[in-house]
């Protein structure tokens, strides 16, 4: 109880003195002013199901999105594929700016993978990087293992192997997330895909899943609630609001840091350079003004990583190589 409590005051408290940034100054070029660009309702197309992180992030960025351009945002998840039916459905889109999408470090692994020779990074517009996270590896409350230790040590003798699960199929962030852990730990394990995190979440406290891979704004309420345990983190420092929980690399794991979850914005190609620059302004407006972004930020212990086209696009570049790389080192591609 304590330490729940102690936890939501910390969150207040970054809450409280959390600056609002200056919003960036409007961009008047060939009429797509920012802020003035939607002529009406916005369809925001989401990958995952209702109630996942990226379908949280979708809507808190809708509501922020909304008073910014004067229309309503409009959140539609197209699921299925992982991830394709909803990257088919952006690139069918008109490139207006009507029709955005989100996207996750997920959709440059399936673009390698079951996505590969149909979708590539050229057939869509990358408007703007907006968060970063890391992961977790979680177990339920009452599970045998009490550390990351205890996990390791019988996971490389398991048979049969554990039954680990995540959002998305093999490829996914979330899976590659648990293979650097693997890889770098030494064992094998079962990989059990699902649409959203709170699926997987009811599968490990239903008893059917050993061990599950979240990122922090899915699993805030169950662990303060005493219903999961966090074993550890692939981050380079400990979350402030979880500073019990250790580093993979704190309890001798060289699991490499760097791997994180992103979300951003992505439109269907074609759009007018100023449009993509006035859609971005507006996303940067939002999340830099609105008290309600600032607290669900806080809240889910995400970090903000803003990056607009020109920036974002070549940051996808890289970071596809990255995930190429890991690919191919986990015999995935």
């Amino acid at each position: 109880m304590s330490q729940s409590l102690t936890r939501r005051g910390l969150l207040r408290s970054a809450v409280a003195t959390l600056p609002l940034l200056a919003a960036p100054s409007l961009i008047a070029s060939r009429g797509f002013a920012a802020d003035t660009w939607a002529k009406k309702p916005v369809t925001l197309i989401c990958h995952t199901a209702p109630g996942s992180a990226a379908d949280i992030y979708s809507r808190e960025l809708a509501a922020a999105l909304e008073p910014v351009i004067s229309q309503t945002v409009v959140v539609e998840n197209r699921t299925g594929g992982n991830g394709m039916v909803q990257m088919a459905a952006l690139r069918g889109a008109k490139a207006d700016g009507q029709t955005l999408a989100i996207n996750t470090v997920s959709h440059l692994s399936i673009l390698h993978t079951a996505g590969k020779g149909t979708f590539g990074i050229e057939d869509f517009d990358w408007i703007a990087r907006v968060q970063t996270e890391g992961f977790f590896t979680v177990v339920r409350a009452d599970s045998p293992f009490n550390t990351l230790a205890d996990l390791v040590a019988h996971a490389k003798t398991a048979q049969p192997l554990l039954n680990i699960g995540g959002q998305g199929a093999p490829g996914s962030a979330h899976n590659i997330h648990t293979n650097i852990l693997a890889d770098a730990a030494g064992f094998q394990f079962n990989w059990i895909p699902f649409p959203g995190g709170i699926e997987h979440l009811t599968a490990l406290l239903g008893g059917s899943l050993d061990a599950t891979s979240n990122n922090p704004q899915t699993i805030v309420q169950f662990a303060e609630s005493g219903r999961i345990r966090l074993l550890g983190y692939q981050g380079s420092e400990r979350l402030a609001s979880f500073p019990e929980v250790a580093t993979y690399r704190e309890q001798g794991i060289d699991a490499d840091p760097a791997w994180q979850q992103m979300r951003g914005v992505i439109a269907p190609k074609g759009l007018a350079p100023e449009l993509k620059e006035a859609i971005a302004s507006s996303i940067r407006t939002a999340t830099e003004t609105s008290e309600p972004w600032a607290k669900y930020m806080t809240a889910s212990n995400l970090s903000a990583g803003y990056m607009g086209p020109e920036e974002y696009h070549a940051f996808v570049l890289r970071q596809s190589d990255v995930t190429l790389t890991w690919l191919k080192r986990l015999s995935l591609v």
